[in-house]
Parts: structure tokens; C-alpha cells; sequence
């Protein structure tokens, strides 16, 4: 297939010709990359400007000098260019000896490059001579006879050389000159918008933007490869996939690589691009180990240098690799070498990758050999208790293993469920740790490894049936393991000892044992500076923001994750950004807490990754939370609700169990305030928040963290169905057991919440008790948005007795003023959300898919208290907030505190629209 047939206009390659600019331009590429059809376009263009333009397709006599410059001659003649006579005579005239041809050739460049300033006419090369050489790869001497017709290039003449090789000339002068402009295979390669015009030409749209990038990728933008799969393409039917046109051109992209680019290879070259055809990268040392050979770099230079699709590696000059489809075609034909041979040569190439340390490739090539022992072999070496530095390609790969060998190699099998687990693939961890116990065992009984050995396999097989415990939320079995290995496992790392007392402090965190927290820390500590680890304090960090976060939040500790946090951001580790969310989460919570949710929304539009990653998911999930409740604080109820939604792709059903828990009571919790009582006892029916009150008390099989949310949504939903007895109950058994356990936040939770369910069932003066105790409660951590979350019910019993704040010891007063602000802030706050964009809006404000409303919901059934009725008269009649407060001794926060909600149960958000549906409803004159 001629290079030329088809003209696509490649302006960005425009031949660049002035007096001050290179003179010299060489074009080198392999074969089908639309040399000549460049040539074509630098031809038209000079003729265009009026500019002399001669052609001469080079050939293998064009070697011997006479024959070069009688043909170059004749070149110039046929285009027209006037010549000086000395060579008009030559033409005529026998060729002359060989010691003078050179002369010759670059008396003749000096000639044409002075043209253009000595003529008076405008006739063809007077204002300047393009001269353009194709065929480089043809002349024996790879061009090496123009050389002097290229180094006296200038001026008037511009020399352009084509070919598959790279020429024989010593250009390093005029490259220092910036004489030379040199094009490759990656400037010729066509862009998207090239391939799309190419394929059009042929007669051929493209279903959409993936199917073009698709061809994009195949053909690497191979100017013959995309004309041979356009006509495929044309000639299947419409809507085609690429693979399937692919799979027909693929007859002729073969012929063509066996005819165009190897039809001069020799055999030798041609045997070296077979035997190395299975390599994705090459290089001279691993070459020279699969063929046997010691020339390896040299049939590299030399299948570089002769355009066969070979190129360097950027930043690796000693790296080689191929053109995609080259590489395809010379697969297909290794595949015709005896499979004896085949094998013999992958494992060649096997052993070689695995002394590098490049194991996966050496896998892939133990495999390719049938020799599954040797794959196996290599899992092995690259494998140790955290599971592979091949982290999770590791479950892909022993995928590949039969059973029968896997059994043979416990460090692989603990390996790959290290990685399942973090994964999130539980059911294949199980079944991994199953078969590594009966391989532990069937060793143990037989005695094929040396005690010490065994019992290493024994403590890491336990270990990870920890880590599996804990990924499960099965804190008992991670508490009861951990005690077990700290006792038996005398000769582990500092890094797993460390791991177990970290994962004992989560454990214990779950079910509200927290007195051992902080010596659990301090021998972690010193275990993790020993680790080696570039970000060693990060887990412990992690695990200690919870325990502090429940129990005793202070300004040391937020001070401490926020310099957690600027290590890992400043860390080229590269598992620093999942570190730096593991602390940076926690820390937005803590920052929430006190009401600082600025610096909330900051962290997490930063940390807080869309999906939870492994190793952070109770990070994950309090981000997740603390988001959900930061979209609610702008008016953005839907997206609030939106980011407590599982998605079924972040986990198998093991996985989920802990967020549906998690997730439902803060759904339960936003549906009951918006009034939407069925969708609330729906979400707590489906989650097993409805079950027995007995259940639901902290004492009925133990204690946890996830069983606690289950309470709140249970007390809820009682509270919204007038069960105020049971609600009472389970709230009185939760906070007696967060008192003893030092569980501070969950005291000022659940005593927050007694109070909302003491002022709903009409126990006024206890419910402002217990409002009380949870806000002495709440001011030496500062617990500020635990109190606040808990909704407008427990803001009115605030503002409307002050004193339940102010009059209390210090430091809970002031902690109290500060409360009653922010309640009253609250109140103020606009209830329509910002637009997505709005000026000054956060980034996690206009996360993607949520939206605000214009208008508040209406809450169906909610009724007027007296109070709201006397303050609605009141704005009827025309009063204003200040003069409604004075008759009612409130503040005006208060006031507006009631007209918020006021206007909520109206389903409005004005106030002349509030009198109006007042006096439809018959409560105001």
C-alpha cells in the first residue's frame, strides 16, 4: 500500500524553511508512518510559494557517488531549477573520478543556496530549492555520500532526507548549529483528531469517543495500520466493534509487517525479534539471558537504527520497547516456534525477572512455560506477613495457580489473604485461611518444616484471622486473638507486635473498654519508632483519635493529628495519601465537635475519598457521617440523606454490615426530622432497629459501638411512635453504661437524648435536667454539636431556660454561653441552599449529584405548641422579632429560633406567607 494515497492535511509538520532556520530536515520512521506522504504535502506547499522543489527516490545504486549526483542533476533539470553551467556540461559529459563527486556535491549545494540572493528573475530555485531524498534505508551506505551535500546546505536550499534507518552522517555540528530539524515515528503518529479524519476518508464513523480512543490505543495512531483497519471496518457491518475489525485487518497488518518492515531484516535480526518476542520491555542483559547470545545491545542499536518499530524508553535509554501491533505480529510467530522451545525461553526469561526483583513479570513467564512450582516459587519470594509488594494484583495472580501447588506454599496462601482481606473479599479469605489450616496441619503431622518455621506460619496465620475479625467487626474474636499472639508470638516484628496492641486498642474501643487505651499506646509507640516505617505513627495515631474522640477530646490531641496529617501530606510515600486520610478524618470529627466546621469541610474535601480504601474504614465511615451531617447544616437535606447510601460495589455483604448500622440510625435520625415518619420505620425495620427494647441494651450480649447506633435509631423511632417508656429504658441502661465505661461523648449523647424524650412525653422539669447534666457533661471536651445535632426540640428547652447553660460551675459555663450562641446562630441560618457555585461555596458543598431546595418540606401531622400559636398571633398583629421577644422575655435569637420552625410546619419560608396559611387554618383572626 503506497504511503501517499491518502492527503490529510498535517499542518503541525509544515517544513520550516528560512534563511535563519534549519536547513536540514530528516524524517525517520518506520515503515507505514506516512513519510512520503509528507513529502508530498513540504512538495505542494514549496510550489505554493513559488520555491524550487526537486525529488529523487533513492535506490541502491544511488551508493556509488557518479550515479548520486547525475540523478540528483537530473532531478534538478526535470523540476526545472537552472543550473550553473559547469554542471549543464557535467550532465552531458562522462562522469567524473571519484575523488571529486563530493567536491562536486557541495559545490552544487553552494550553488542552489546562493541562488535565491544573486537572481533577478522568479523562475523555479531563485527564491530558494527544496530538495527532498526518500528512501534512505535503501543505500548500502546509509547515506553516508551526502554528506557534503548536507553540511553545505543554507541559504537558498533546503535538504530533506527520508528513510526507515536513522542516516550515517555526522550531523553533531549542525545539531550544535540548530541546523537540523529531526522528525520520528512520535511526531507522525496522528492525533484523535487525525485518526477520526482518517477514518472518515475511508468511509467510516466512529460509534463514539470510547470506540476512538480504543483505535487510538490499538493503532498507536500508526498511520497504515489505521488505513488497513478502516478498510475492515468499512467492509463489516455497521456499529462493529474494534476488536472484531482488528481481528479481520489482522491478515493484512501481518503481511504487511513480513513484507515492509522485514522484507530487508536479516536473518539473524529476524530470529532475535522472534526470541524476544514475549518481553514487554527490553534490554541487553535480559536479551542476552534469553537468547544465549552476548550481542543483544548491538541487534537492539541495530533494530532501532533499521525502523523496525523498535523504540527507547523515556528517561530508561537502555530500554527498549515495540510498537503494539508489531508486537502482536511477532508474538503470533513465536508462537510457531516448537513449544519445547517456547518454554525454554520463558523460563530463561523467568529466572532473569526474578533476580531483578520483577516478579509479577516473572510470574507471567514461569506460567507462559507451564511451570506452575516456579510461579509459585516466585509468590513466595516476594511475600511476607503484610501480604505482597505486589499488593492486590497478588489475588489475580495465585488465581493462575492449580490448587494442588498453591497447598504446597502456606507463605503465598497467607500472602493472598492478607491481600483478600484488605480487599474487602471476605468469603476468599475464609476459604484461603481454611486451606492454609489444613496445610498447617498436614506439615505439623508429617514434619516437613523445622519447628521454628511451623510455628512462624502458625502466629501468621492467626494474625490474619485477626485482621479478618477486625475487617468484620468481630471484635470479641480480634481482642481474644490479639491476647493469644501477644503471649505466644515472641518472635514477631516490631511492626506485627505493634499491629496486635494497635488492634487490641480498636477492639477494646468498640466495646467501650478504654482504661488500657493509653498503655496499649505507649508500648505501640516504642515498638513503631523501631518499625523502620516511612510514616510509622500513623495506625496508632488513627486508633488513639477514636479513643480520645469518645472520651476525652482536648486540644493536645487535635494538635497531634493535625501534625500526623502535614506528615503524610508532606511524604512521597506512596501509600501517604491513604495515611494522611486515616488521621485527617478523625480529625475533621474532632474539628465538627466543636462546632468548627469550616476547618471540617477543609479536611474532608481533601481526605475523604469516595470510596473507602482499605485499612480506613472506620476513618471512611466517620467522614462519611460527619459529612451527611455538614450537607444538613447548609439546607442540603437531600444531598445529606445521598451520602449515607451503600453502594453495593464497596464491599461484599460481610463488608457492609458495620455501615448499614452506622448509616441507618443517621438516616432513621434525618427522616424523623423531616417528618417522614414511614420511610424512617421502614429503614429501622429493614436494619433490625425494631427489635425488642431487651435487645437493645448494652448488656444483652455485650457491648459495641455498632450495637449502641442501633439503640439511638431504636429510641428514635419509639420516641416517634409515643413509646416513651421503652425509649426511657434503653436510654438510662446507655448512658449508666457510658458513665462507668468514661465514654464522655456518649454520656452527652444520650443524655441529650433522655432529654428530648423526657420533653416530648411531658416531663418538662426532668427533661431540663438531664439537658443539664449533658451540657456539664459535654464542657470539658467541648462536645458542642452532639448537644446541637440533636434538633430544634432540644434549642427551644435551651433558649427558653437559659439558665439550664449559664447557671453551672466553670468551665461548663462558659461552655454553656457558647452553646446558647450557637443555638442562636442556628436559628439565623439560612434554610435554602447555596447555589452548587456560589462565590465562596465549599468544594464539599458542591459535591457532584447533590442539590438544594428552594422550599422547606412541610412536616405532615406536626402540630403547634401553645407557645408557637401566642408567637404567631403576635407577628399577625405586626410586631416585630425584638418586640415580640421583650412581651415574651426571650431573646430575639430565641424568636427567631420558633419562627424557623414555626414556618417548617407550615411548609413556608416567609413571614407574611406564614399569617396567611395561619388564618386558612384557623389559628389567627
Amino acid at each position: 500500500m503506497a504511503e501517499s494515497n491518502v492527503y490529510l492535511p498535517r499542518s503541525q509538520l509544515a517544513l520550516r524553511m528560512s534563511s535563519d532556520g534549519p536547513h536540514v530536515t530528516v524524517l525517520q520512521a518506520p515503515a507505514g508512518y506516512g513519510k512520503s506522504a509528507l513529502f508530498d504535502q513540504w512538495q505542494r506547499d514549496a510550489q505554493a510559494r513559488h520555491l524550487g522543489v526537486a525529488r529523487l527516490n533513492l535506490e541502491a545504486h544511488h551508493s556509488e557517488p557518479q550515479r548520486l549526483l547525475a540523478d540528483l542533476l537530473s532531478a534538478l533539470r526535470h523540476a526545472h531549477i537552472a543550473l550553473p553551467p559547469r554542471f549543464e556540461q557535467h550532465l552531458a559529459g562522462p562522469d567524473p573520478a571519484d575523488g571529486d563527486v563530493h567536491e562536486r556535491l557541495a559545490e552544487l549545494a553552494h550553488a542552489l543556496g546562493a541562488a535565491r540572493e544573486a537572481g533577478a528573475s522568479h523562475g523555479p530555485g531563485e527564491r530558494g530549492t527544496l530538495l527532498l531524498l526518500d528512501g534512505l534505508e535503501k543505500l548500502t551506505d546509509g547515506g553516508a555520500g551526502l554528506r557534503s551535500l548536507v553540511e553545505e546546505a543554507g541559504g537558498g536550499l533546503h535538504v530533506a532526507l527520508a528513510g526507515r534507518t536513522r542516516p550515517a552522517l555526522p550531523l553533531s555540528r549542525l545539531y550544535v548549529d540548530g541546523a537540523v530539524q529531526e522528525i520520528g515515528a512520535q511526531q507522525l503518529r496522528f492525533s484523535p483528531q487525525e485518526v477520526a479524519s482518517c477514518l472518515e476518508v475511508a468511509g467510516v464513523v466512529l460509534p463514539g469517543t470510547a470506540a476512538l480512543e480504543q483505535v487510538i490505543e490499538r493503532t498507536e495512531g500508526w498511520p497504515a495500520g489505521l488505513r488497513l483497519l478502516g478498510d475492515a471496518l468499512h467492509e463489516l457491518p455497521a456499529r462493529s466493534a474494534i476488536d472484531i475489525a482488528l481481528a479481520a485487518a489482522w491478515s493484512r497488518i501481518a503481511v504487511y509487517f513480513a513484507e515492509q518492515a522485514l522484507a530487508d531484516a536479516s536473518s539473524q535480526v529476524r530470529a532475535f525479534l522472534v526470541d524476544t518476542a514475549p518481553l514487554k520491555r527490553l534490554c541487553a542483559p535480559l536479551c542476552d539471558a534469553l537468547t544465549g547470545r552476548t550481542d543483544a545491545g548491538h541487534l537492539l542499536e541495530t533494530c532501532e537504527r533499521q525502523g523496525l518499530f523498535m523504540h527507547r524508553v523515556a528517561q530508561r535509554p537502555d530500554e527498549f520497547y515495540r510498537h503494539g501491533l508489531f508486537s502482536e505480529y511477532l508474538r503470533g510467530e513465536f508462537c510457531k516456534l516448537p513449544m519445547p522451545e517456547q518454554q525454554r525461553l520463558h523460563g530463561r526469561a523467568s529466572d532473569w525477572l526474578r533476580h531483578q526483583g520483577r516478579f509479577e513479570e516473572a510470574f507471567e513467564h514461569a506460567i507462559a512455560a507451564d511451570e506452575p512450582e516456579r510461579a509459585a516459587g516466585i509468590l513466595d519470594a516476594c511475600s511476607d506477613w503484610r501480604g505482597s509488594m505486589l499488593g492486590r494484583r497478588l489475588l489475580s495472580l495465585t488465581a493462575q495457580l492449580p490448587a494442588t501447588v498453591l497447598e504446597h506454599h502456606p507463605r503465598t496462601l497467607l500472602a493472598t489473604a492478607w491481600q483478600a482481606i484488605f480487599s474487602w473479599e471476605f468469603d476468599q479469605a475464609d476459604e484461603l485461611l481454611r486451606v492454609c489450616r489444613c496445610v498447617l496441619d498436614q506439615l505439623e503431622q508429617h514434619q516437613d518444616l523445622p519447628e521454628r518455621q511451623l510455628a512462624e506460619f502458625e502466629h501468621l496465620y492467626l494474625h490474619q484471622q485477626m485482621m479478618l475479625g477486625l475487617f468484620q467487626n468481630d471484635m470479641p474474636r480480634v481482642q481474644q486473638l490479639c491476647d493469644r499472639l501477644m503471649q505466644d508470638y515472641v518472635s514477631a516484628t516490631p511492626w506485627i507486635k505493634a499491629s496486635l496492641l494497635i488492634s487490641l486498642i480498636q477492639a477494646n474501643t468498640d466495646q467501650y473498654r478504654l482504661r488500657d487505651a493509653e498503655s496499649l499506646a505507649a508500648r505501640a509507640r516504642k515498638l513503631l519508632e523501631r518499625s523502620g516505617h516511612p510514616l510509622p505513627l500513623i495506625p496508632l495515631a488513627a486508633a488513639m483519635a477514636r479513643v480520645r474522640l469518645i472520651s476525652n477530646l482536648d486540644q493536645s490531641s487535635i494538635d497531634e493529628l493535625t501534625r500526623e496529617t502535614d506528615n503524610a501530606v508532606n511524604n512521597r510515600w506512596p501509600e501517604a495519601p491513604v495515611a494522611a486520610g486515616m488521621v485527617a478524618v478523625p480529625l475533621a470529627e474532632m474539628h465538627y465537635e466543636r462546632n468548627e466546621t469550616a476547618r471540617a469541610w477543609e479536611l474532608l474535601d481533601r481526605h475523604l475519598s469516595p470510596v473507602p480504601n482499605f485499612g480506613f474504614l472506620d476513618a471512611w465511615l466517620s467522614g462519611r457521617l460527619v459529612r451527611s451531617r455538614l450537607l444538613q447544616l447548609v439546607g442540603d437535606h437531600i444531598g445529606s440523606l445521598a451520602a449515607l447510601e451503600i453502594r453495593q460495589a464497596w464491599a461484599p455483604e460481610g463488608g457492609l454490615k458495620r455501615l448499614r448500622s452506622f448509616f441507618a440510625a443517621d438516616r432513621i435520625r434525618l427522616l424523623l426530622h423531616e417528618g417522614r415518619i414511614a420511610e424512617a420505620v421502614r429503614v429501622g425495620r429493614d436494619t433490625g432497629a425494631l427489635g425488642p427494647p431487651e435487645d437493645m441494651l448494652p448488656d444483652r450480649g455485650g457491648a459495641s459501638a455498632s450495637k449502641e447506633v442501633q439503640a439511638t435509631a431504636f429510641v428514635r423511632l419509639a420516641l416517634a411512635q409515643g413509646r416513651f417508656g421503652d425509649a426511657l429504658r434503653v436510654c438510662a441502661r446507655w448512658r449508666g453504661f457510658l458513665d462507668g465505661a468514661g465514654a464522655a461523648r456518649g454520656v452527652v449523647r444520650w443524655g441529650t437524648l433522655t432529654a428530648a424524650v423526657l420533653l416530648m412525653s411531658g416531663q418538662q422539669r426532668a427533661a431540663q435536667r438531664a439537658l443539664r447534666q449533658a451540657i456539664i457533661a459535654a464542657a470539658p471536651g467541648r462536645y458542642l454539636r452532639s448537644i446541637l445535632d440533636e434538633g430544634p426540640d432540644i434549642g427551644r428547652l435551651l433558649l427558653d431556660h437559659p439558665q439550664l447553660a449559664t447557671d453551672t460551675p466553670e468551665p461548663a459555663r462558659a461552655f454553656g454561653r457558647s452553646l446558647v450562641a450557637a443555638f442562636e446562630q442556628e436559628m439565623c441560618r439560612e434554610t435554602v441552599s447555596p447555589a452548587r457555585n456560589a462565590p465562596g461555596a465549599s468544594a464539599g458543598m458542591q459535591e457532584a449529584g447533590l442539590s438544594g431546595r428552594s422550599e422547606e418540606q412541610v412536616v405532615p401531622g406536626a402540630k403547634l405548641s401553645t407557645r408557637e400559636i401566642e408567637m404567631l398571633q403576635m407577628v399577625a398583629a405586626g410586631l416585630m422579632n425584638r418586640e415580640v421577644a421583650e412581651r415574651l422575655a426571650m431573646t430575639e435569637g430565641s424568636v427567631k429560633w420558633y419562627l424557623h420552625h414555626l414556618y417548617r410546619k407550615l411548609g413556608v419560608t416567609r413571614r407574611t406567607r406564614a399569617v396567611n396559611r395561619a388564618r386558612e387554618l384557623g389559628v389567627v383572626r
